[in-house]
């Protein structure tokens, strides 16, 4: 009987040492300020779909600017300007109407909005939408003129025209004060975006940046929407330094990150790419350059969707992020898509939704106080306290790390009794009340908490 009773404490005491880790302490001083949360978090997404408005939806998910990409159609350029053989300085030559639906809904919604001047996908588009503008191919498909720097001259007028619509009434337009364009996306993905050469491409952006620029200097120009990291350092060292020679003007260097299933993909890669761009831009005189991340997700093709997985993930994102001085960043994509945060079939949040719920309650009307314990594995911590009550909310992130024990301290609460609630999302809670519990905090002004924070989830905890 003996026997069986240690094999059943040992096994026991192997199955606790096999699913958690060690604890990890969590430090937050609610007395140590460090300012306000400054990255614009954003999205892509339709307005609408079949009548039902996802308006509120965004807004809800605290999402503050919308970028225009990937609508298939409005606001593409070759949409906008469908015969490129038109005289580019006629207002006939353009049309409007669609891109206008877009772009208005979500400026009388309240959003800032991220002009990308490019196209969409080309997926199954039978038209070559991904060639450079001004390419010219046979009836079989074969390109009889490559596009030159005539081209890119006219589609720099293109796009100042477009800038004149929305900003200046050009065309029976508006008067938005769009201050964003960034130029293209994804350049070196070529099936999809850009079918020419690199040459052909620095060309192309430089023309637009000196156009734009020269039309209205207050205008913030950046791009390409990059994808990929060290193996497409040839073409940012080939972009920059074309720029350079050229004293072309890049306000802001974009670029693109998705999860997935390999260990090099947890969210902290967009720190890595932060740091890679940040000293390219440096070596070739952009010191002032920002960076922003214009589309991020847990995972391309609805990889982890629907799981808080992707929501651990989306936390733990958005944590490196706004710590790393990541200027904005942009879910790939807020709507019904498949990669989208509202289902499909039914129109209800997805779980990974949930998440930016609790960042958006993480940031409003708080000011970022000292948090420390995070790592580079996916495990990440960021605090606020709220400017008013003095509430402090605690948001942990846990991607996609193993079960850990969380030893919380909190610093400089008043002495006394505090009220504790933690909000999860994991496998059976969706941003719901895991536990409520009173602690308290002594003469030292410190108080305790501890709990189990499994693998892939997320956390925000709040001290009254």
């Amino acid at each position: 009987m003996k026997t069986k009773t240690y094999i059943l404490i040992f096994s026991l005491l192997f199955f606790v040492n096999i699913s958690y880790s060690q604890t990890k302490k969590v430090t937050v001083d609610a007395f140590d300020t460090k300012g306000s949360f400054e990255m614009i978090v954003g999205a892509h997404g339709k307005p609408e779909n079949d009548g039902n408005s996802f308006i509120e939806i965004y807004k809800k998910l605290g999402f503050e600017a919308m970028r225009n990409h990937d609508n298939y159609g409005p606001t593409d350029w070759y949409t906008i300007f469908p015969n490129w053989d038109a005289d580019e300085e006629k207002e006939s030559s353009y049309d409007f109407r669609t891109s206008d639906s877009y772009i208005l809904a979500m400026k009388n919604a309240g959003f800032d909005i991220l002009f990308r001047l490019g196209s969409s996908w080309k997926g199954k588009n039978k038209r070559p939408v991904n060639d450079p503008p001004g390419t010219i191919r046979d009836s079989k498909g074969k390109i009889t003129h490559k596009a030159d720097e005539k081209d890119f001259k006219k589609f720099a007028v293109i796009c100042k025209h477009i800038v004149m619509h929305y900003n200046n009434g050009w065309a029976n337009g508006h008067y938005l004060n769009i201050k964003k364009w960034e130029i293209w996306n994804e350049p070196s993905l070529s099936k999809q975006f850009w079918s020419g050469d690199y040459k052909q491409f620095r060309e192309m952006f430089a023309e637009v940046a000196l156009t734009l620029k020269k039309y209205d200097n207050s205008l913030i120009i950046g791009g390409p929407g990059q994808e990929g990291m060290s193996e497409k350092q040839d073409f940012i060292d080939n972009l920059f330094s074309y720029c350079q020679k050229l004293n072309v003007p890049i306000d802001f260097y974009s670029f693109h990150t998705y999860g997935g299933l390999k260990e090099s993909l947890n969210p902290y890669e967009v720190v890595k790419k932060y740091n890679l761009f940040r000293g390219k831009l440096d070596k070739y005189g952009y010191q002032n350059t920002y960076i922003s991340c214009t589309e991020f997700n847990a995972g391309p093709s609805g990889m982890h969707s629907n799981s808080s997985t992707a929501a651990a993930f989306v936390g733990a994102f958005l944590t490196y992020s706004e710590l790393n001085n990541i200027k904005e960043s942009y879910f790939y994509r807020a709507d019904d898509h498949p990669m989208g945060l509202i289902g499909e079939r039914n129109g209800k949040l997805r779980t990974e939704g949930y998440a930016f719920i609790a960042w958006k309650t993480l940031k409003e009307n708080t000011v970022r106080i000292s948090a420390t314990g995070g790592n580079e594995k996916g495990f990440t911590v960021i605090a606020s306290k709220d400017k008013s009550t003095g509430k402090v909310y605690i948001l942990i992130s846990n991607f996609p790390s193993e079960n850990s024990n969380v030893d919380l301290s909190i610093l400089n609460l008043k002495e006394g009794t505090h009220k504790l609630t933690r909000r999860e999302i994991s496998g059976s809670l969706n941003y719901e009340i895991a536990e409520t519990k009173n602690i308290q905090s002594g003469s030292s002004g410190e108080a305790v908490y501890r709990f189990l924070c499994k693998a892939n989830t997320l956390s925000l905890i709040e001290v009254e």
